[in-house]
């Protein structure tokens, strides 16, 4: 029999403080995942860790406890000093299945349609290929949730509009300027969310960056991986006359960017000019934003688009559950059809019907000629599939039982039932 079972420590339950010491390094896949594999009865274990959640998807044969070895692994992660059963999700069979769907399509994340998971499902997948560590179940199970991913994303707006501050930033500005392949931007403070909105302004294709920090060696360092140019904070004003859009978000204590001298810089201009302001206390003198030719939005600016687009994403859940219980039940008929007695029935069927159709074509013989045909067809069919059949049957190993099982159905598209119009074998 077929089991499949969940394990998991989530940011729903888990504290970031424990979350850390489960990540599922290279080593960990080698040196204690691998290992799972053939006790209690163990064949196939799909991993997944990030930031938000370390799980454990787990495929065994017969009625061990899968769970001992699966504890003890996280036990041995947590250390001595921690229980880790109070914060242990689990979950078996198709509510199993039904997790790992829910989180490829987005609707477990911190961020509601986030769409990072999708591609992080994938990295564990080839990791877990690498180590050796998937089968007939697990692969079958990750195309599925993939693919439920991917329709979440495309038939549904889950993934549509910034949930974060630092993307609504980058979303306010492209959608006043239409798109960046000709604005330059200049970034104010290159701490986590100035360095995040200038890997978002990168990816949508600003055509320059500048990068201005209190501390230059730290606007040098982000430079080399963004491709950024580096200015000394010194050089302010001036870089702002340069640029058309200014996204600020320093920790400094006093205005950063003040009317007065701004309004110079606005004066030696001749086009628009957007500033966003993400900073707390905010960077960007109030007045800035009553001079001619600017627009100026805060943090309370981008909070109020981003609680919007929230709601939006949780408007569309409804329809993402819709389709990931279409892939659900697209499984579990998959998952059915692995048992050895459904497979040979469904084999013999697609052999009968060929036969019968074959058989169509005497309709108008002789009554003797046409009998004739039946014996000979049936015996044929018999001898050809006795062989196989049997073998399928003795075999004494569980997970060759389903992997020939999953042959057949592949090799003989056994999950769809033959249709009357398909064309005759030649």
């Amino acid at each position: 029999m077929i089991r499949l079972s969940y394990y998991g420590f989530t940011f729903r339950q888990t504290p970031v403080e424990l979350r850390e010491r489960m990540v599922l390094t290279d080593d960990v896949l080698a040196g204690r995942v691998a290992p799972l594999l053939g006790q209690a009865g163990i064949t196939e274990v799909y991993p997944l860790s990030t930031c938000n959640r370390t799980e454990l998807y787990v495929v065994q044969l017969g009625d061990g406890d899968a769970g001992g070895p699966v504890r003890a692994l996280f036990a041995g992660l947590a250390g001595a000093d921690v229980r880790t059963d109070r914060y242990l999700e689990h979950a078996t069979g198709l509510e199993a299945a039904h997790r790992l769907l829910e989180v490829a399509a987005g609707l477990d994340s911190m961020v509601m349609g986030e769409p990072q998971i999708l591609g992080q499902v994938k990295e564990f997948q080839d990791k877990a290929r690498r180590h050796q560590l998937l089968g007939t179940v697990t692969e079958r199970l990750l195309r599925t949730a993939i693919h439920a991913g991917k329709r979440a994303r495309e038939e549904t707006e889950i993934g549509q509009g910034a949930v974060s501050v630092s993307f609504a930033a980058v979303e306010l500005a492209r959608k006043i300027f239409g798109g960046f392949e000709h604005k330059t931007a200049a970034l104010i403070g290159v701490g986590e969310m100035g360095a995040l909105c200038a890997r978002h302004l990168q990816a949508h294709g600003v055509h320059r960056l500048y990068l201005l920090n209190r501390t230059f060696e730290r606007s040098v360092e982000l430079a080399r991986e963004l491709t950024g140019i580096p200015v000394p904070i010194e050089e302010l004003y001036a870089t702002l006359a340069q640029s058309d859009i200014v996204v600020s978000a320093t920790a400094a204590p006093g205005f950063v960017i003040q009317a007065g001298p701004f309004r110079e810089t606005v004066a030696a201009r001749r086009r628009e000019i957007l500033l966003v302001d993400i900073a707390i206390p905010r960077d960007i003198e109030p007045a800035v934003g009553d001079l001619a030719g600017v627009f100026l939005y805060d943090i309370d600016d981008l909070e109020g688009i981003v609680d919007a687009n929230r709601r939006k994403r949780e408007a569309e859940v409804d329809k993402v559950r819709l389709l990931i219980q279409e892939e659900l039940d697209a499984f579990t008929r998959w998952l059915g059809s692995l048992d050895v007695t459904p497979t040979i029935v469904a084999l013999r069927d697609r052999f009968e019907s060929i036969r019968r159709r074959e058989l169509d074509g005497y309709r108008h013989a002789p009554p003797q000629e046409r009998e004739l045909a039946e014996r000979v067809t049936r015996a044929f069919m018999n001898k050809l599939l006795h062989a196989p059949v049997t073998r399928l049957k003795e075999l004494p190993d569980e997970s060759d039982k389903l992997r020939c099982s999953e042959v057949l159905n592949r090799l003989f598209d056994l999950e769809h039932p033959p249709a009357d119009s398909e064309a005759h074998e030649s």
